[in-house]
């Protein structure tokens, strides 16, 4: 039976509180890893309760899940701060890099198919055509999300569920301190990826894990070097 005339009330109250925390949780989430909410800036729960529509108590079930992200941090007596990428910080999540995704590239030559290595050569190509365009425009937001879903991939493949959240959540930081650093790009790096990727092809897992590895410690060197270029020495532990 159609039952015409009948309004539906979509108001707030009526959607699900799970659909709440999250659309609460992933816009906050996204605000702050495309670096729109910059590093110390202070989230008030009143202001996105009605942004998003929502009560406060999503936000603030939000809050505490990006707090266990390492993404905020909250002060007593102060409220919840977007965090500030420190130098240990930078150097954990290269320290976590280095350990588990040498591993993934030698894992990828057991078992990545020609289609995965095809995929692979094709997020190059369009990582230096987002190169290409970024010494034209100096916006560099694609083409660090590229190196995040190349890294991705990879570890995805991998079948190790833990490896790969913990190089997506440590990828997905740097992403954010690398979007923050706009402007300051002076090499491509995609020569490095293609090493590994016909290293993978290669079937050599010894060549694998060193083409990995000596990206990491390249980019680490490259990354740590900006991290100072923009901030006082003296921060160093």
């Amino acid at each position: 039976m159609i039952m015409s005339g009948v309004k539906f009330n979509m108001s707030e109250d009526h959607i699900p509180q799970k659909n709440k925390r999250e659309q609460s949780y992933m816009h906050l989430r996204n605000e702050i890893l495309t670096n729109q909410l910059k590093p110390g800036f202070f989230i008030d729960e009143h202001y996105y309760s009605k942004k998003l529509g929502v009560s406060q108590t999503p936000i603030r079930e939000a809050i505490q899940r990006l707090q266990s992200e390492g993404l905020v941090e909250c002060v007593k007596g102060k409220g919840a701060f977007v965090i500030t990428m420190r130098f240990e910080d930078m150097a954990a999540i290269f320290e976590l890099r280095y350990l588990l995704e040498p591993y993934t590239a030698t894992v990828a030559v057991d078992l990545f198919s020609q289609y995965d290595i095809d995929l692979l050569k094709n997020m190059i190509e369009k990582q230096n055509q987002l190169y290409r365009l970024y010494l034209q425009n100096s916006h560099n937001v694609e083409y660090f999300q590229e190196d995040i879903n190349f890294h991705k991939y990879i570890a995805m493949k991998c079948n190790n569920v833990h490896i790969y959240y913990s190089i997506c959540s440590v990828m997905e930081l740097l992403n954010r301190f690398s979007v923050s650093f706009n402007g300051t790009m002076n090499t491509n790096r995609t020569d490095e990826h293609l090493a590994i990727v016909t290293s993978i092809e290669n079937r050599n897992k010894e060549a694998a894990f060193n083409a990995m590895r000596s990206h990491i410690i390249k980019s680490r060197e490259y990354n740590l070097h900006s991290w100072l270029s923009i901030n006082d020495f003296s921060k160093i532990p």
